[in-house]
């Protein structure tokens, strides 16, 4: 999962601490991967299971800093800040483990090649600027995600038109965006992309810029 270019010497060997670090980052997303298959292994998620899910994320910081992974670790801050977990949550919770897991019918996707993206990716910037979001997201609900935009001085709209900045595509499902009802937003998006300077962005590319990756200390 860990993208980043391995560091070598002169000799062209890996630095010890860079391969030790990477060692201890694939341990652990094998470790996190492990412990979501326990969770899901009864078809249900409880409350102690989504809380122990979020001590582990916690505590394993340095390694939860890759899509989706990092959107777990947010999803299940957010859902543990006010110390209840409800049902819907829950939930939801089970949805996207299943996701990231593959098991869902509609797995967890980050750039389908047959969605219409912007290439390259622009920068997100999101003061003044006008977002709509349509599908399914790992980030949480589609209110959570309004949230975020308007937090950061961005505007949130309900269709599409020549004044809208950014269509943000949810992660979930993705791929068979074409056969469902919020493919019409897509489409509306294409022909008025030529006209303006509407970009149609991933939920991945969105979250990015919301977080930017932090750099990891190696030890």
């Amino acid at each position: 999962m860990d993208t980043r270019t391995l560091q070598v010497d002169q000799d062209g060997q890996p630095l010890y601490q860079t391969w030790n670090s990477q060692r201890r980052i694939d341990a652990g997303i094998d470790e996190l991967i492990g412990l979501i298959r326990g969770i899901m292994a009864d078809g249900e998620v409880s409350v102690a299971e989504t809380e122990c899910l979020a001590a582990w994320t916690f505590r394993h910081a340095e390694i939860v800093t890759d899509w989706p992974v990092n959107v777990l670790a947010r999803r299940l801050n957010r859902i543990c800040l006010d110390r209840r977990v409800d049902d819907v949550e829950r939930e939801d919770l089970k949805v996207l483990l299943g996701e990231i897991l593959g098991e869902n019918e509609n797995p967890l996707v980050t750039a389908s090649a047959t969605l219409p993206l912007n290439k390259p990716a622009p920068e997100v910037i999101f003061d003044q600027n006008v977002f709509i979001f349509t599908g399914k997201f790992a980030f949480g609900p589609r209110r959570i995600c309004e949230a975020e935009v308007l937090e950061r001085g961005g505007k949130i709209v309900n269709s599409v038109t020549l004044q809208t900045d950014y269509l943000v595509i949810g992660a979930v499902g993705s791929r068979d965006w074409i056969h469902s009802t919020w493919g019409r937003k897509i489409e509306k998006a294409i022909e008025y992309r030529d006209l303006c300077s509407l970009a149609i962005i991933s939920e991945q590319q969105w979250a990015s810029f919301l977080f930017p990756a932090p750099s990891v200390l190696v030890g």
